[in-house]
């Protein structure tokens, strides 16, 4: 797969896509719920269609690719089947941000107030805030984990798009209560991290509980999940970067990142088996 392939193809234009429906609508915040109490800048908000989204707002105050990276996690984990929040484009308005003054911090010593404009909003997976959804996998609820063969499929996709930092999830119960679905969040350190630059360090993007990727039919589950990359080319690829807005974008985003898949996709088998041993060693 070469990197200008996608230069002789003749995809759709931004304005064909917007037309076919291919753009997600942007929302606009109703009220500011709270802050979410990390790093990244997020907050809770009702959004103009009357649900709950987390935003993640720092963007740039991170790093160039923090949004992108986001939305095109997201798409690539949807394309694949593996359960993410829905997402759509958020925009703050100067008016909004004078009446709900917000402020991150730069650095130990500075802080910053979002500039408005668009933002990365994931739809709460707690629609009901009742508190329902975990952070962390219950260990009562271990065996009753609905979706274990998404965390690894998460696993590989991981691997594959360079995540450097831990994966996160979050856990939904289901209905009868006796177990819990995974639902994958924040995929900000895909493919380098905030600046495009970092490179994965073994196990660095395993979910903390190593318990999730035990299976009796790994082998085949992973012959499933790599299958499922295999497949994607670099017109999928274009095809799913272009719902992301371009004041996410730096110029070279689409070209850097599918440059450093198609160097990940030839180790990836590798990189997978690497990962298995270090699981089967570690343990929990």
């Amino acid at each position: 797969m070469e990197l200008e392939r996608h230069m002789l193809v003749c995809y759709p234009t931004e304005s064909e896509l917007s037309a076919q429906g291919r753009f997600p609508a942007v929302l606009r915040p109703v009220d500011l719920l709270r802050r979410m109490g990390d790093e990244c800048g997020t907050v809770l908000v009702r959004a103009s269609d009357g649900l709950l989204y987390c935003v993640k707002m720092a963007g740039n105050l991170l790093g160039p690719n923090v949004l992108a990276n986001e939305a095109m996690g997201s798409e690539l984990a949807k394309y694949l089947g593996l359960p993410v929040p829905a997402w759509q484009p958020i925009e703050f308005s100067a008016d909004f941000l004078d009446e709900n003054p917000l402020s991150f911090r730069k650095s130990d010593s500075e802080f910053v107030s979002p500039q408005p404009g668009l933002y990365f909003a994931s739809r709460a997976v707690d629609q009901d805030g009742c508190g329902a959804v975990q952070a962390a996998l219950p260990a009562s609820w271990f065996s009753g984990n609905g979706n274990p063969n998404d965390f690894v499929g998460m696993l590989i996709l991981d691997l594959w798009a360079n995540r450097v930092g831990q994966r996160k999830a979050v856990f939904r119960p289901f209905f009868n209560l006796k177990g819990v679905s995974a639902v994958f969040i924040d995929n900000s350190l895909m493919f380098g991290g905030a600046w495009g630059r970092e490179v994965q360090r073994p196990g660095e993007a395993l979910y903390a509980d190593h318990r999730v990727y035990d299976g009796k039919h790994a082998s085949r589950i992973i012959a499933f999940w790599l299958d499922q990359i295999h497949a994607i080319n670099e017109k999928t690829l274009l095809g799913l970067s272009r719902s992301i807005p371009r004041e996410w974008k730096t110029s070279s985003f689409f070209e850097h990142t599918a440059a450093m898949l198609t160097i990940r996709e030839a180790r990836l088998a590798e990189l997978v088996c690497k990962e298995m041993r270090l699981i089967a060693e570690t343990g929990r």
